[in-house]
């Protein structure tokens, strides 16, 4: 991403921000980005209005639902009545508003009170597209607010190879989910605004994406990005499949909660600690969930820590690597993986020495 210069001072030379969403999208990534996007402007102290409106009701929960806005307008119809002065009284507890009506009288219908991002004159210094194709796939709403489309620079985000780039600045990160380039957004503008509730929902946006397809590299390493920022990984099995039992939940918590990418051998490696192996079966369970559809990982190590030695196993295509690995531990190549052990009972240095083999 090495537009983020100029990307940062697009954002700092803007105030009022139009945040345009693809309607039809409503996976759980799309809307975990759109509203973590959202979050992000308005923690900037940004003035953010998000169209459609009605992507919102569609928002998971987070922490701070989305209709918790904190910028208001309050409008009054002048047409009723000439309002020539305002003042204002403000305690603790409330806050009064004062106005002098002169020539005619308003009523309460003249009034009306809304969140910022109603506010339908609302003129935006910058626009930021989500999932949209093309500005023309906007249809009535292009056309209606053709000004800030053609005058104000938009900086266009989405992961399909046919957006037709029609922004100042395109993100098109092809094969992503809308979750990892988000968090790749946030990261480049100040990595604190990520906080625990968002790092949860992204990283479940990241999972929901890839289910049946693999994690990839890029998105292991957003998924243990947002682990250490404090995901709260527990809550991840009962959203990946609600038929998990308790023992298979713990499971995969702990796999989740111990992974790391060693960017050396470019290969996820997961250490289950002492006494966290109760029995084989939690290992074939840790094993089972690496290897289905809710968390493919093609290749990965596993080590695990029994009462007097480490266990190991390999999945890689890589031949060498597995003959290697076998070669130097007590093991066996099956198919696609190989099996091994370490006459050591240390975890970290068990791991050293399978490194120091592969390297």
């Amino acid at each position: 991403m090495g537009e983020i210069p100029e990307i940062k001072r697009m954002l700092d030379n803007s105030s009022r921000i139009l945040l345009v969403c693809d309607k039809t999208k409503n996976s759980f990534d799309f809307l975990v980005a759109a509203a973590s996007l959202f979050y992000t402007l308005k923690k900037i102290g940004k003035i953010v209005n998000c169209h459609p409106q009605e992507i919102a009701a569609h928002f998971p929960i987070l922490a701070s639902p989305i209709n918790a806005l904190k910028n208001f307008v309050l409008t009054i119809n002048n047409d009723a009545g000439i309002i020539s002065d305002i003042y204002y009284q403000k305690s603790p507890r409330e806050l009064k508003l004062f106005f002098t009506i002169t020539n005619g009288d308003i009523r309460t219908d003249d009034i009306h009170f809304s969140h910022l991002s109603q506010d339908h004159e609302f003129e935006p210094d910058l626009v930021i597209t989500l999932g949209i194709k093309s500005l023309e796939s906007l249809d009535d709403y292009y056309e209606t607010n053709f000004k800030f489309f053609s005058q104000k620079p938009i900086l266009n985000l989405d992961n399909h190879s046919k957006n037709q780039e029609y922004g100042k600045i395109n993100i098109i990160e092809e094969n992503f989910s809308f979750s990892e380039l988000i968090v790749k957004l946030i990261k480049s503008i100040n990595q604190n605004i990520i906080d625990r509730d968002m790092a949860t929902n992204l990283f479940w946006g990241v999972l929901n994406y890839y289910k049946g397809r693999g994690v990839s590299e890029n998105a292991l390493r957003s998924l243990v990005y947002l682990k250490n920022k404090g995901a709260e990984v527990k809550k991840i099995p009962s959203l990946l499949n609600a038929n998990f039992d308790q023992r298979e939940k713990e499971i995969i918590e702990l796999v989740l909660s111990n992974i790391s990418l060693n960017r050396t051998l470019r290969m996820p490696i997961i250490l289950i600690p002492k006494n966290k192996v109760r029995e084989k079966a939690d290992v074939l369970s840790a094993i089972n969930f690496l290897r289905t559809e809710e968390f493919f990982l093609p290749s990965f190590i596993l080590l695990w820590k029994t009462e007097s030695a480490v266990g190991g196993i390999m999945y890689s295509a890589d031949e060498i690597k597995k003959k290697r690995v076998v070669n130097c531990f007590n093991g066996e190549i099956r198919q696609d993986r190989a099996i091994f052990s370490f006459p050591c009972s240390d975890l970290q240095t068990a791991q050293n020495q399978l490194l120091k083999a592969l390297g």
